[in-house]
This record gives C-alpha cells, sequence and structure tokens, in this order.
C-alpha cells in the first residue's frame, strides 16, 4: 500500500510501493524501498516547495541587498542546497529571479506613478540609477524610460 514520508517541514510525499518482491528490474533502498524513479521524484517535489519558500522570502525581501547567506538562514537551510534546489525547479538562478522580482515592481510604478525612472530605482533596491538601468534593460529590453514611453 502508500507510504507516507515526512521530512523538513514538507507535505508527505505519497508513494506506491511495489509490492512485488520478484521485481529485480530496478533497484531499491531498503531503508524505505522506494526506487530509484521515486526516489528523484520526492527529491524533485522538495526542490519545488523550496523553490516556493524562496520565491516568497524574495517577494518580501526584493529591496534588500541579495544575500544568499541571509536567505538560506531565515529558510533554516544550506545555502548551496537552496541555490541547487531553486535552479533545478525553476531553471533560473536565485539572483537573477531577485532582479526579475525588483524590476517587475519597477515596472508597475513606471506604469502607475510619475516617480522618476531614478526614485523607482531606488525605491525597488538599486543603489545607482545606472545599475537600475541596466538590470531593467537586460530583463525587458529597453531602459526604464523607453519602458514607460511606451505605454
Amino acid at each position: 500500500g502508500p507510504r507516507r514520508l515526512r521530512g523538513g517541514g514538507h507535505p508527505a510525499y505519497v508513494i506506491y510501493m511495489d509490492n512485488k518482491q520478484d521485481n529485480k528490474q530496478t533497484e531499491t533502498i531498503p531503508e524505505y524501498g522506494n526506487t530509484a524513479m521515486e526516489n528523484h521524484q520526492i527529491a524533485h517535489g522538495a526542490a519545488a516547495v523550496l523553490a516556493g519558500r524562496a520565491a516568497e522570502y524574495i517577494e518580501e525581501h526584493y529591496t534588500e541587498k541579495f544575500s544568499l547567506d541571509e536567505m538560506a538562514e531565515a529558510l533554516f537551510v544550506n545555502k548551496i542546497y537552496l541555490a541547487k534546489s531553486f535552479k533545478q525547479a525553476t531553471g533560473d538562478t536565485l539572483l537573477h529571479y531577485h532582479n526579475r522580482t525588483r524590476c517587475a515592481h519597477a515596472a508597475s510604478l513606471l506604469r502607475e506613478t510619475d516617480m522618476s525612472a531614478e526614485i523607482i530605482g531606488s525605491n525597488v533596491g538599486y543603489v545607482t540609477p545606472s545599475h537600475f538601468a541596466r538590470v531593467f534593460r537586460s530583463i525587458y529590453g529597453c531602459s526604464p524610460t523607453e519602458y514607460r514611453r511606451s505605454i
């Protein structure tokens, strides 16, 4: 029957075990009786849960300087495990996601306010206007000012 495993505060992942004792096609880990594929699915599910927690953290802290150390500490995980899990689950790096989140908020402010691009860049966490403009251009393909004009 199904076997439930719990770990690290993640939701339980249900594993349907193969009850056939004579099935020698896949290697199992004796402790859990999971096939290699089932273990991969568990790991991927855990990576997705952690990636979701990391995305929430970034959304709450996007105006702050990016710090993998601080994020990992806040999420109670190893920083290398965090970075690799996020990349596995999303295909994106944490820093790029952080910058995309900042720029999405900046784009919203460019659309909805008449604040200058420099002020908006500062409000979303960029220290210098030139760095904000460079990152914004890399994500949106135009400068913040060009973006505002195009609306």
